[in-house]
């Protein structure tokens, strides 16, 4: 095991399915969905090194009768979004019975609050995104503020304010100005040969471009303009000799723009785009890493040690023989050294600006 904070995790936990770092006032918690129906949170207080870390078990709620897939928080309330095709509502700490804030036809796999915007997006196997009002009463879950259909089920989905950016079948990738939310802006296909999974998809923080991951053991670094397609480029990970592995998730630093992926491999990276080098690599952990976060200053990286679901439910017994049932979440607290970058974005000195953001 990698030097790192383990999480207390109490009982049977079901596999984890999203995770992000959040603040409720001057705390910082750890909140996670899992495939036993069930969302958990831990507040967390950061050290000098991980071995520091210190965590205690905060909350658990079950907000569904299938498995969450994704949430997303505002204030002391957190979206959760299902298998059974519905987005429900939950006060942390309450014991009112979440309720129902919106439906689509088919598993509601992504959700996101825009701040900016003040709603929320969800995206679905249905092959539709929407936009809900959060600041109505709910009263027709049914009726989205806008609803967009694609051609094919949508596979990731990632916000950096005012742009937004979906991965869809066929390789599709769709980039939107939230401004005009029902207009696609640009059409990508993905520089990548193969799919991508639901967290390996990631606007750049400075918006020029994004990083998006595959099933191929592959990521592909690429600008959104035309005149910065140049700089375009990708790169093999997650691989072990004749193996190839899933890329599962990516995320960058809110600092320095240096980012991180976790893969099918058990293992996670910590990547310099700009300098076009691996930064670190971690040791293998005793199962897949479905996905790894950043908190907002990017002092704690947290990771999560579970079956990824690749193989259905027959799971990897027959695969790799060094997989454990159990589930583990981490945190690990990157060193300068390791995190830092060691190049410049290769457009920051050519007076380069994303029409897009303007």
């Amino acid at each position: 095991m990698t030097d790192s904070h383990m999480l207390p995790l109490a009982g049977d936990v079901g596999d984890v399915s999203y995770m992000e770092f959040k603040t409720f006032g001057d705390k910082e918690y750890l909140i996670s969905s899992h495939w036993d129906c069930k969302i958990r949170g831990w507040e967390v207080e950061g050290g000098s090194s991980s071995r520091d870390v210190t965590s205690s078990f905060s909350f658990e709620a079950q907000t569904h009768k299938k498995p969450i897939l994704s949430f997303a928080a505002k204030g002391d309330c957190i979206y959760t979004s299902s298998c059974d095709n519905t987005i429900k509502l939950w006060n942390i700490g309450s014991s009112i019975e979440p309720q129902i804030v919106g439906k689509h036809s088919k598993p509601v796999n992504h959700i996101r609050f825009i701040e900016e915007c003040q709603c929320l997006l969800s995206t679905s196997w249905d092959a539709s995104l929407c936009y809900w009002d959060v600041r109505t009463n709910f009263s027709n879950e049914n009726n989205p503020l806008l609803k967009i259909k694609f051609q094919g089920s949508i596979q990731a989905v990632d916000v950096q304010y005012p742009l937004m950016i979906c991965a869809s079948a066929e390789r599709q990738l769709s980039v939107f100005d939230l401004r005009k939310p029902n207009v696609v802006f640009k059409k990508i296909q993905s520089p990548l040969k193969h799919a991508t999974n639901s967290h390996a998809l990631k606007l750049f923080p400075d918006r020029h471009g994004f990083i998006v991951g595959s099933i191929e053991g592959r990521c592909g670094v690429h600008h959104i303009l035309d005149e910065e397609s140049g700089y375009n480029f990708a790169f093999k990970c997650h691989r072990e000799q004749n193996k190839i592995y899933n890329v599962h998730s990516i995320d960058f630093h809110p600092q320095y723009s240096t980012f991180a992926t976790t893969g099918g491999d058990g293992k996670f990276h910590f990547w310099d785009k700009d300098s076009k080098q691996r930064l670190r690599i971690f040791p293998k952990l005793d199962n897949t890493i479905p996905i790894g976060k950043f908190n907002r200053d990017g002092s704690l990286f947290a990771y999560a040690v579970c079956y990824d679901w690749s193989r259905g439910s027959e799971g990897p017994t027959n695969f790799d023989t060094h997989l454990k049932p159990s589930v583990q979440i981490g945190i690990h607290k990157p060193a300068f050294t390791e995190i830092k970058n060691r190049g410049v974005p290769p457009y920051e000195n050519k007076n380069s600006k994303s029409r897009i953001v303007e």
